[in-house]
Formats: C-alpha cells, structure tokens, sequence
C-alpha cells in the first residue's frame, strides 16, 4: 500500500501540475512550486483547503473562481482564497507560472490589518495584473522564500517567513486598490443590484435555494430581481442559485471523503433522496455515479 499524499500533493495533483525541482515548502503550511510542468485535462471542480496563487509568467489559462470567470495571461496574479471553488477550462501549451500555496493556519498568524476587507476584495475580483515593478516584486517574494525554506537550521525560519509574506501582502494592497474600475455598459445602479444579488447568494445557498428569501433581503420583487440578472448576465437568477449549489456539491463529491448523506445535509437538503434528484436533473447523472467519474479521471 503507497504512502498517503499530502494536503498539498493532493491539492497539485487537481491543478495539474507535477512538482518540479523548483520547489520549496514549510510542511503543510507554505508552498512555492517554481515553473511546474503542467499536465492540462479536463478537471472537475475542486475546493482547496489552501489560498492558492497563480502567477504567469508565460502563456494563458482560463476558467472560474467561485463562479467569477478569468483569464490570465502574462504578468497576471490569480489569488484563490480557501474552500473557494476552482474550475479550469483551457490552459495554453506555453503556460509557465509560479504557485504559492498558503494553509489557513499560516494565514491567521499573519494577522494583516483589515483583513475581511482584503479577502472580500479579492473574493470579488480574485485577478490582477501587475506591470513590470509588480511582477518583480512577486518573483523577489518567491526568490526570499524558497531561500529561507532551506536553511532548515534556522530557529526563527517560520517567524521570518511569516513576517516576510505579511509585508508581501501589504505591498500587494497598493496594486489591488490602485486596479483600473471594470466598465459596463449598464447602469451603475443595474450592476451593484446584480452584484449585491450574487454576492448574497454566494453567502447563503448552502441553506436557502428559494428566489423568494433574497428578494426579501433585498426589498425587492423575485420578478424585478430575475429581469435584472437575467439581462445583465444571460443566466436566470434561479440559474445562478443552482449552479453554486452544483458546483459545490461536485466539488465535494469529486475531493471529499464525506459521504452522499453528508455532502447533502452540509448542502441543507431534507432529505438524500431529493438532494441526488436536484443533482442528477442539473447534472445528468446521480451524485455516486459522478463521484465515481471523478475517481477514475484523478
């Protein structure tokens, strides 16, 4: 019997990628993996217990965060905040990139100041795209890392590492607050209704699935809310509740050892029963037949 993979290998092992010689990590707590060959397939969605960070140095990707969609391309910072959901759907042949993985312990200890704030932004709008002082400041915090890693005989090496990658972070907030507003077409008013919509779905559908329920928090007509969203985002407000359902519950299925009793009262069914009937109407097949999809492709 093989020895278990660890959190991180198991993370790897869903992004595609190989470790290369370029690696370096502090346990299970921080991770840089320097040019890593990558193994594109047709992945399912996958919940990272760690904050991944894809910087690309070459090449493109694609695909979605939370349902947020985004392609990068060279010089671009994707920042993938725990438990949020990653889906890849194209990455080009050229693509060569630096990840940095972080575990939820390490980030606590760094105790940036407003940090709900930080990650909010960044749930958001989770790409950045950094000029050339950027992008030099990102392969200077990798270069310091990778070296502090390996004086393994350093009593202060976790306590240098988090200092180092708090100043990183609060470096970083100048190029996220300084990003170029997104433009739209639509009204102001039309976008921050759609977007307060999303985001409160996004916050709530593990326990509520019903239009009716965000209406109300919104003081707004279930009709008024669906005409908005689906103008603005060709998908029907009922669409968007469904999907994050969905993908949550793919991504559980596919990277999880809970049971299908317990991704479903996690998900706040009444029942197993009517969860599998929801998952398999979206889906086309039932939540034990994805799961075992998921584990022959892995």
């Amino acid at each position: 019997m093989g020895k278990e993979p660890s959190a991180i290998e198991t993370v790897l092992n869903h992004l595609d990628l190989k470790t290369s010689e370029n690696y370096a990590s502090l346990g299970e707590d921080l991770a840089i993996i320097r040019n890593p060959s990558f193994r594109f397939e047709k992945k399912y969605p996958y919940k990272s217990p760690f904050m991944v960070a894809i910087f690309c140095k070459e090449g493109h990707a694609s695909g979605n965060v939370n349902l947020h969609p985004y392609h990068i391309g060279r010089g671009s910072f994707l920042i993938v905040l725990p438990n949020h959901i990653m889906e890849a759907t194209a990455v080009s042949d050229d693509f060569v990139g630096t990840y940095i993985m972080m575990s939820t312990r390490f980030l606590t200890q760094l105790q940036v100041d407003n940090e709900f704030a930080f990650q909010q932004e960044i749930s958001n709008a989770p790409f950045i795209q950094f000029d050339q002082q950027g992008a030099d400041a990102i392969n200077l915090y990798c270069d310091m890392c990778s070296k502090l890693i390996s004086i393994t005989s350093n009593p202060h090496r976790e306590e240098a590492l988090l200092l180092l990658t708090k100043a990183f972070f609060l470096g970083m907030g100048y190029f996220i607050h300084h990003r170029e507003p997104s433009t739209t077409k639509d009204s102001p008013n039309r976008q921050m209704l759609v977007n307060r919509f999303l985001s409160l779905v996004e916050a709530n559908y593990r326990e509520h699935r019903d239009l009716q329920y965000y209406a109300d928090l919104m003081c707004l007509s279930p009709k008024y809310i669906s005409t908005m969203v689906k103008q603005l985002t060709d998908r029907t407000a009922g669409e968007w509740i469904e999907r994050y359902v969905i993908l949550d519950a793919q991504a559980q299925l596919a990277t999880s050892k809970l049971t299908i009793q317990q991704i479903s009262d996690s998900l706040h069914f009444e029942n197993q029963s009517l969860f599998g009937r929801y998952f398999k109407r979206s889906v086309g097949m039932s939540p034990k037949h994805y799961r075992a999809a998921t584990k022959l492709s892995l």
